[in-house]
């Protein structure tokens, strides 16, 4: 959420290798999700996700879809950034007013392509 935005998908390996979740078990791994990202315990602003259950190749999975968003996000008090496939600490009062200048820059550029 600290960087463009993006697409989770539950169940899919980072090599493409689709696992999938049980069927059964999907309705209530969505539960879980939107129950965690609603926490403000855990993450905080809050955000408002739509998880979606799908079939991809007979097996099912959750896509999310993450959109671009101006503010800074924390997970438990504390706030990341992603860095290729790590999620980094940030601490550094310059580093997190630059998250939010970069925010911005994202924000400026939507209302632009929405005119």
């Amino acid at each position: 959420m600290n960087r463009f935005g993006g697409d989770l998908f539950l169940d899919v390996l980072d090599d493409g290798i689709v696992q999938g979740v049980a069927e059964k078990a999907a309705p209530d791994l969505v539960k879980n999700f939107i129950s965690g990202i609603s926490n403000p315990a855990m993450f905080f602003p809050t955000i408002y996700l739509v998880p979606a259950i799908m079939k991809y190749e007979g097996k099912t999975i959750i896509h999310v879809h993450i959109p671009p968003c101006v503010e800074v996000h924390s997970f438990k008090k504390v706030i990341y950034d992603r860095v290729d496939d790590a999620d980094v600490k940030v601490t550094s009062t310059a580093q997190i007013a630059q998250m939010y200048i970069r925010k911005q820059d994202v924000l400026q550029k939507r209302k632009f392509t929405h005119m």
